[in-house]
């Protein structure tokens, strides 16, 4: 029999979720998706919506871009700003729509999101989706898939229209991202559910300009002309992320400030604590309360107070769900987007991040004032977290 979709608030009912055969169903997807990642399949359809965005941008083009158009940009702070944004220009589009999305639940947001793609495909506009399978795992009872079974009107349309194409991929892309008619390019750390609106802290990035949306797409990045706007991107051809990262600590001269929902990189913590070491404050902001990777959290939390310099170093508890990945230095060059300070993140998922530098003004400014209202928020972290084995081995599996 087939699924409608649940009322009320779209969440569902909590009891017996993990024990729902649509958990089961997503989680058993996801793991096979994680154990059999195929790149090439999804390089090529990568491509071919890169092309097909390209020559629909060219079509319907009213004539030259000016260069000011082509390095506007805008910082995003929580859902409450970021999804009324993508509903307006979801409503604007008028000729393409692409869709790179890692988590998308059945949810109250997750179907509102898909009635206005199935709005936008009524008008003509030509829908394109890549769905990460590693995400089905993390959509419990609210998986994506099955949406395709559901009694809910709006699903079933959104499957059967002819101008929207789905494509389930499976190479491990961890990258979340909206493309309007080939030049405008939104991208951050934001999913498709209800907590990413409404709950959750996080950041989103808006890029104008059709080298924006042709690099990311094609997975090779891109510059403003005047390169204080880098769109950075770990794709199947380049890992452009751990490197843009360690330059930019390594820059650092007075301060660095990073919003983090997950931490474990050997690495990256051992730059941070060769930074406090040499002077360069450093402020980590971490969830008090993460929805995973709580053991990992705190053995970098130990790891880094351990090997830093005590005074220059501070490690943050934010008291909501901290799913931000925001990296702040010497307040005025900002790296962030979808990448998390994980190895599997820096080094083989799909990821996308923006590099910013001090010259736009408005969006250093208004990171400078989230960070400053986060730390307000936030407790210190006053002891070094001791782990016992349990906890050492579930930080061990990134738990």
């Amino acid at each position: 029999m087939k699924r409608a979709s649940p009322a009320g608030n779209g969440r569902g009912p909590r009891r017996g979720r993990l024990l729902a055969w649509r958990t089961w169903n997503s989680a058993l997807r996801s793991l096979l998706a994680y154990c059999g990642r195929g790149r090439k399949w999804v390089e090529v359809g990568r491509f071919r919506i890169a092309f097909r965005m390209r020559i629909e941008a060219l079509v319907h083009s009213s004539g030259r871009v000016e260069e000011w158009w082509e390095s506007r940009l805008k910082v995003w702070v929580d859902g409450e700003e970021v999804f009324p944004r993508i509903e307006r220009l979801l409503l604007r589009a008028k000729h393409s729509i692409a869709v790179q999305m890692f988590v998308w639940k059945d949810d109250r947001v997750g179907r509102r999101i898909a009635l206005l793609l199935l709005k936008a495909a009524e008008r003509g506009v030509r829908v394109q989706i890549a769905k990460e399978e590693l995400g089905d795992g993390l959509e419990f009872d609210e998986d994506f898939l099955s949406t395709r079974d559901a009694d809910d009107p709006v699903w079933k349309g959104f499957w059967s229209h002819p101008n929207i194409t789905v494509h389930f991929v499976r190479q491990g892309d961890h990258t979340k991202a909206f493309v309007f008619d080939g030049r405008i390019l939104l991208l951050g750390g934001m999913n498709i559910g209800e907590e990413y609106r409404s709950e959750w802290h996080d950041f989103f990035v808006e890029l104008h300009g059709t080298r924006f949306v042709t690099g990311f797409l094609l997975g090779e990045g891109a510059s403003s002309p005047q390169g204080t706007i880098r769109l950075v991107q770990n794709a199947a051809r380049r890992r452009q992320i751990r490197p843009c990262l360690l330059e930019l600590l390594r820059s650092a001269r007075t301060h660095v400030f990073l919003e983090q929902s997950y931490v474990s990189d050997p690495q990256v913590l051992g730059e941070l604590a060769a930074l406090s070491r040499r002077g360069v404050t450093v402020t980590l902001i971490l969830p008090e309360i993460p929805d995973f990777h709580a053991h990992a959290n705190r053995q970098a939390a130990a790891l880094l107070l351990e090997r830093g310099d005590h005074r220059f170093l501070q490690v943050l508890l934010y008291p909501r769900m901290l799913h931000g990945k925001l990296v702040f230095v010497d307040g005025r060059r900002a790296f962030l987007g979808s990448a998390n300070l994980l190895t599997s993140s820096l080094d083989w998922m799909g990821e996308a991040n923006v590099l910013i530098d001090r010259w736009h003004t408005r969006a250093i400014l208004k990171l400078r004032r989230a960070i400053r209202r986060d730390v307000a928020m936030s407790r210190p972290l006053l002891s070094v977290p001791r782990l016992g084995l349990f906890g050492k081995l579930l930080a061990l599996f990134g738990l």
